[in-house]
């Protein structure tokens, strides 16, 4: 399921509007847990992008440190 669908699916659930408007109607073994793991692997992947965007950031900020240790310094 992509991002949007996990999200509907959560508004929908939380409100108890199971119907068939919702993006996990149908799924077998029952919806809401195929939805929360959706929403765990949504995070983690949320997570892995937030901190890579971090980085990218502390890069942008102060540089590359290793870079400026070996008396390069990094291209402006």
């Amino acid at each position: 399921m992509n991002k949007d669908d996990v999200i509907s699916g959560l508004e929908k659930c939380a409100a108890s509007e199971c119907n068939e408007k919702c993006p996990y109607n149908g799924i077998n073994y029952g919806c809401r847990p195929r939805l929360m793991l959706d929403a765990v692997e949504l995070l983690k992947e949320l997570e892995q992008r937030i901190n890579s965007l971090e980085e990218q950031l502390r890069l942008l900020e102060y540089g590359d440190q290793e870079t400026q240790n070996s008396a390069l310094m990094p291209a402006t």
